[in-house]
């Protein structure tokens, strides 16, 4: 895992985990439905994104699951998930038919970085004195999602342009180009990885 700093008016610090750092992480998920819903985030979904899926906004194209986004910041999107994904059920809707809440969703990430953190109690942050997964919340899935596919972890990197469409950032975004393009080291754009593009993006 890798820490940044944020500036003092700011709490917490952001969080970059590499791809098997993500699934360990959602491994140590204290429920199923946590897990769900740290599943979808890892996807590089917002987490307004994530509480406005319904079950129709999971198709599967050719053995690949596709995540339907209706509503996001870039409009209407669709995001290639994984081949993987056999049956999916949205733990996003409660027995009283209440959606979960930012605040929910904030809990089980929290709750996760403590059980990571017992299990795996080496990744202490030599400034800090602090366990790295403690300092992790709903948004580092997406700041890592972005990464793990610019820099090809988990497989070919993926043009820039198509992380941007896939995971909903304007293609004149500079929050994109200088925070994720600049962290991942990236002096010029990838080679434009097409086949990885049409099929799944996190398998």
């Amino acid at each position: 895992m890798q820490l940044g700093h944020y500036s003092t008016t700011k709490k917490g610090r952001p969080v970059w985990m590499s791809r098997a750092e993500t699934e360990k992480f959602i491994a140590c998920g204290t429920s199923e439905l946590s897990r769900q819903v740290m599943r979808l985030l890892s996807f590089g979904l917002r987490v307004s994104e994530v509480r406005n899926l319904n079950d129709g906004d999971l198709i599967n194209r050719d053995g690949c699951y596709w995540l339907i986004i209706r509503k996001s910041k870039t409009g209407y999107r669709e995001n290639p998930a994984s081949s993987k994904v056999e049956s999916y059920k949205f733990p996003l809707v409660s027995q009283r038919g209440t959606r979960l809440s930012t605040r929910q969703m904030q809990r089980y990430v929290i709750q996760t970085g403590e059980v990571y953190a017992q299990q795996y109690p080496e990744d202490i942050d030599e400034e800090s004195k602090t366990h790295k997964a403690l300092y992790i919340r709903p948004h580092d899935f997406r700041r890592s999602a972005a990464t793990q596919l610019l820099t090809g972890d988990g497989g070919e990197p993926l043009d820039p342009n198509h992380v941007k469409t896939f995971l909903g950032w304007k293609l004149d975004s500079t929050v994109f180009l200088n925070h994720y393009i600049t962290h991942a080291g990236i002096r010029s754009s990838p080679k434009i990885t097409d086949e990885r593009s049409k099929n799944s993006l996190f398998d």
